[in-house]
């Protein structure tokens, strides 16, 4: 009997489900959307002149960081305000390794200070077999040295720069590796990169030969610009004129990436020829690339690249 109850309740007739109530959405209530579009997105793309200016500015501020300054100025620092006990080196570690180690906090008789820690040198001229040093400086650390007289300079990063000559094939070398934030105050360098808010992550490798042949190597990300463009990444970017062989020198190799103030990111890439000896199509040697925003064509944009090959002696403006 209890079996024939239980089967009469579990019927078909009794299995149907009651269609639940719309749910009631209050006035201002209604509910967010999974994917949130930002209205800035949706603001019109810059223009290809606006991208070629960012990408020439963003070459001339990179040609702007000249390694050398920073290293003189702050071995001068610290070779002005040791005293014997401040700074503290680490024991032994310039011998075992040729670098000034500062580490601690601590204000010297000469008035000047230092905090933090440091790894440092900036080498005279020496000659290694067939290569002829004209200048190597290195930092890496996170200090700051405030000098007698109020000169300061506040590094957070690493540097290491070199200029040199091989004496076999008469090749002048520059080579510049850093990353991080530098800044210097009353130190008579306000026309330099020291006096701007720009973080960078920069290498350049240049060479020049005896009968004024150039090359440039760039591959860096430099951010805090102002205008339009405020940050720049260069990846793999190269060229070498017409003395080194190449038919497009007013064009180089790689990609360029370029932020705007709405945090849109736009990718250029040119077609100059990556490496000496190979052939190229003519009409690709135009100076210009196209540029391209979440995948959409926004132009051609041609920007001014002479900077990359106009320097005498040294690369650096």
């Amino acid at each position: 009997m209890s079996f024939l109850l239980i089967f009469a309740c579990s019927g078909p007739g009794n299995n149907t489900v009651e269609p639940e109530p719309e749910p009631v959405v209050e006035p201002g209530s209604e509910p967010t959307p999974y994917v949130v579009v930002d209205e800035a997105s949706e603001a019109d793309p810059l223009t290809p002149d606006v991208l070629a200016a960012g990408i020439t500015e963003s070459i001339r501020a990179l040609l702007h960081v000249d390694p050398f300054p920073f290293h003189e100025k702050y071995e001068g620092l610290r070779e002005g305000m040791d005293d014997g006990y401040c700074p503290y080196y680490y024991p032994d570690y310039y011998e075992d390794y040729g670098q000034y180690y500062w580490i601690d906090s601590c204000s010297s008789d000469s008035g000047g200070s230092f905090a933090g820690n440091g790894r440092s040198y900036l080498k005279a001229p020496y000659v290694n077999g067939e290569y002829e040093y004209q200048y190597v400086g290195y930092f890496y650390g996170s200090a700051r040295i405030e000098g007698a007289d109020g000169e300061v300079m506040s590094a957070a990063g690493y540097s290491n720069a070199q200029e040199y000559l091989h004496s076999g094939n008469g090749y002048t070398y520059y080579y510049h590796d850093m990353w991080g934030e530098f800044s210097a105050e009353n130190l008579e360098l306000e026309d330099t990169w020291l006096t701007t808010n720009w973080r960078l992550d920069h290498t350049l490798s240049a060479n020049i030969s005896p009968t004024g042949g150039k090359y440039m190597y760039l591959n860096s990300a430099l951010s805090n610009m102002e205008g339009p463009i405020n940050a720049a990444v260069l990846e793999g970017v190269m060229v070498y004129d017409e003395l080194r062989g190449s038919p497009c020198p007013q064009e180089p190799s790689g990609l360029f990436s370029l932020r705007d103030s709405d945090g849109r990111w736009y990718e250029i890439e040119f077609d100059g020829l990556p490496s000496g000896g190979t052939a190229m199509y003519p009409p690709d040697c135009d100076g210009c690339g196209e540029a391209w925003l979440d995948g959409v064509s926004v132009g051609k944009v041609c920007p001014d690249f002479s900077a990359l090959l106009d320097w005498e002696g040294r690369p650096w403006k």
